[in-house]
């Protein structure tokens, strides 16, 4: 079969070129020319064909041109040898050089003709690989759930040829799948499994890569220190295997991981030995990636000309390599450092540019990057109507979204049903081949059988005239009852049509309503990512609080619970909003309570925080037209409003509280008893207003009342302010991230431990200031 001759070419290449080597042969890959020295000493055969299709697996990402000609040639010796299954291989590793190329229709074609070779061919193993090619084409595409699918098939198929190398890879790759839908704790499950089959092959390469992807999957379970060991374990490995792209690759993951928890000296001496090792390699692009993580790093220490160097070095190299997604990618960084440094106008032409280039591209990911950064810019510039307008727009790219996926999923139906009929033939073909073998077998049979059979037709014709004694009995008993029941039977059949009508009736109806359903999520789902894009993105958060953690869990897909800052004439405003109601009703809200903090703060500029709850009062009056009807909602603020260069801070509150730690001490400043909007308080009830002087260290939270009114616990009670303000005593000294980390895994393992699910919607905010 090809995959035997695959490996067996691919391990004699290693044996023949590294027989002196310590280190495991199979992880090495040969040189280009090596191999083609090799191949010139093979004739026409079988042997040949297979050698060819093992330099193009080795080699069509490195040398794509070549894996071409080379591809090429193998198909037509297969052709001319009638080598089917060389035929097969060749098709597919054609789709896959197609892929790297970009020409995604001709990759499915010589997919399809692939599969339907091994499948006449009975070929398990090469049917799987297909499968696992096509996942691999719909990830790529951005259809996780297609993808899902044809990797379980995949999976299905190998499973029964026990070649746990391919089986593994497979398997990694539903990690992947499974992470990109949020799914961690499946995606751990796979992982362990690929990662399993890998060391029992001692498949190194595959192990590290493995490796790797279990730290993503920590990293965003805010697990560092489990994420660093498997990062450093796959380093290793790809130091002991001298791949040298490995190793950038290594060192680039740590360096991200020390950026993340803004370990920025250790994160850019990880920066700097990639970049060493991608320049060395001679791929710019791998370069100008690292050159944006470095800009990125300066971009978060607020050290913008720095940041503007590596983003504008890293721009230039993408440039250069005609890659315009990476252009575009680079604009969108350099606009958020110029934002940062007043260079607003040249910001706004960049994300102009940006926006330009993925529209033409029709990137649709990026351009809800471009839009989530100009929105950032806009509320920079206090420039209102524009906020609204990029979010409009993102809405519409969203929508735009939805509709490329569903177009995909029918276009994968469609081809998982010529799928299944080639799977048909294959089953059909291997059910020929058992029917032949029992021939055989029944055959051997034959005369043992032949010498009873006299015997068994007496039996039967005795058994026969008996039954058929019995048969009449019972049909003269039965003859007068069966009249009987005709008559009771047309009655049945009546009510059995009226039931069937009224049952299809029931089915349209209960289509309509899912049908609904789904359309009502949909819009649900679309309502979510516009109320996420209009919440301050980190980057800008980071700039001014570099020490802060969100922790923010809705209830339902959109929240009623939001947070809200903003920067003017040097002062910084924190918001903290609990709506009424959660679900659409709190969404619905919270976009009145941030088009209501933007009038007082931005168009009457107010500045103190008890003037602007003040405020926030009588313009949900009138947006609500309170005075005038009977509605009764409103909304809970913590606002806090500090003064960087006084070290001062500014509270009001309407229902909620403000704490504080200095010197392990916990303070609790408490709101006014009376709501923005909702309870009828007279216009001239005012909120009060309190002061606090910073100190280096301090640490500041404010929260909604959803975390303290959480049921669970051993007795299944609220979890109450008592057992938070005890959290945070025993928790405010730590690092911010791990803060968080805590902050999540104590509710929920309170809300596990008493079996509930979530009530309301969580929100608390953690500052610590540095002065």
């Amino acid at each position: 079969m090809v995959q035997y001759s695959l490996v067996k070419y691919s391990l004699f290449f290693g044996l023949w070129l590294w027989i002196s080597s310590s280190h495991l042969f199979a992880q090495r890959v040969p040189s280009v020319d090596s191999l083609e020295a090799v191949i010139a000493t093979l004739d026409a055969s079988t042997e040949r064909v297979d050698a060819m299709l093992a330099w193009t697996n080795l080699f069509y990402r490195s040398d794509a041109q070549g894996a071409v000609v080379r591809v090429e040639a193998a198909y037509e010796e297969a052709e001319v040898l009638d080598y089917t299954l060389g035929m097969a291989e060749a098709l597919r590793l054609r789709g896959m050089v197609y892929t790297y190329q970009g020409d995604y229709n001709e990759a499915l074609i010589q997919y399809d003709r692939a599969l339907e070779l091994f499948s006449l061919e009975g070929d398990s193993l090469g049917s799987g690989k297909v499968f696992n090619n096509f996942g691999a084409f719909y990830y790529n595409q951005g259809n996780l759930i297609t993808a899902q699918r044809y990797y379980e098939k995949a999976a299905s198929y190998l499973m029964l040829q026990k070649v746990p190398n391919e089986l593994g890879k497979v398997y990694n790759n539903m990690g992947i799948v499974m992470r990109r839908q949020f799914n961690y704790q499946k995606a751990l499950e796979y992982y362990q499994k690929a990662l399993s089959l890998q060391q029992s092959v001692n498949d190194l390469s595959a192990v590290a890569g493995i490796y790797n992807n279990l730290g993503v999957i920590y990293r965003n379970l805010n697990d560092n220190v489990t994420a660093r060991e498997y990062y450093q374990k796959a380093l290793e490995i790809k130091i002991e295997l001298n791949e040298l792209a490995g190793i950038g690759n290594g060192y680039n993951n740590i360096g991200l991981l020390y950026m993340l928890e803004r370990e920025f000296d250790l994160a850019l001496v990880a920066f700097e030995e990639s970049l060493a090792i991608k320049a060395d390699l001679g791929d710019p692009q791998e370069e100008a990636t690292v050159l944006q993580n470095i800009g990125d790093l300066y971009l978060r220490q607020n050290r913008y000309d720095l940041a503007e160097e590596y983003l504008s070095t890293a721009r230039s190299i993408f440039q250069e390599n005609n890659n315009a997604t990476a252009v575009a990618a680079a604009d969108i960084y350099l606009a958020e450092a110029l934002m940062f440094t007043d260079r607003l106008d040249r910001a706004e032409a960049m994300l102009v540019d940006a926006l330009d280039i993925v529209r033409a591209e029709k990137d649709y990911n990026l351009q809800v990057e471009a839009l989530k950064t100009s929105i950032s810019l806009d509320s920079l510039r206090q420039d209102v109507s524009s906020v609204f307008m990029h979010v409009y727009e993102l809405g519409v790219i969203q929508d735009s979204l939805f509709s490329t996926q569903r177009a995909q999923e029918l276009a994968a139906q469609q081809s998982l049903l010529q799928l299944d009929e080639s799977e048909r033939l294959n089953q059909r073909l291997i059910d020929e081949t058992n029917n032949q073998a029992r021939r055989l077998e029944t055959e051997q049979e034959t005369n043992l059988i032949l010498r009873n059979w006299n015997a068994f037709i007496l039996l039967g014709l005795t058994l026969m005239v008996g039954l058929v004694i019995m048969l009449r009995r019972q049909q003269r008993q039965n003859l007068q009852y069966n009249r009987q029941l005709e008559q009771k039977n047309e009655e049945i059949s009546t009510q059995a049509e009226n039931l069937v009508l009224a049952n299809q009736q029931i089915i349209d109806k209960t289509e309509v309503i899912e049908q609904k359903n789904r359309d009502i999520t949909d819009s649900i789902n679309y309502a979510s990512q516009i109320q996420r894009a209009m919440l301050p993105m980190n980057v800008t958060l980071q700039a001014y609080l570099p020490e802060h953690f969100i922790f923010y869990q809705p209830k339902d897909i959109v929240s009623g619970d939001f947070y809200w800052f903003h920067q003017a004439d040097g002062y910084l405003f924190l918001a903290v909003i609990d709506c009424t109601g959660h679900g659409v009703p709190g969404a619905f809200m919270s976009t009145l309570g941030q088009q209501a903090l933007l009038t007082a703060v931005v168009q009457q500029k107010l500045r103190e925080p008890a003037e602007i709850l003040d405020a926030l009062k009588v313009i949900i009056r009138q947006m609500l037209h309170q005075d005038k009807t009977q509605n009764q909602d409103g909304m809970d603020i913590s606002l806090t409003v500090i003064n960087p260069k006084q070290n001062q801070l500014k509270f009001a509150g309407a229902k909620h509280s403000l704490l504080y730690l200095c010197n392990g001490t916990l303070n609790l400043i408490k709101g006014d008893r009376m709501s923005v909007g909702g309870e009828h308080w007279a216009i001239e009830d005012r909120f009060s207003q309190y002061t606090v002087e910073l100190e280096k260290g301090m640490t500041i939270y404010m929260t909604t009342d959803g975390y303290k009114d959480q049921f669970g616990g051993p007795d299944n009670k609220k979890f109450l302010p008592k057992r938070f303000h005890t959290m945070l005593r025993e928790i405010h000294e730590l690092p911010m991230q791990e803060q968080q980390f805590r902050v999540e895994q104590t509710i929920r393992h309170w809300m596990k431990e008493g079996d509930n699910e979530q009530v309301d919607d969580i929100l608390v905010w953690g500052v610590r200031w540095e002065g």
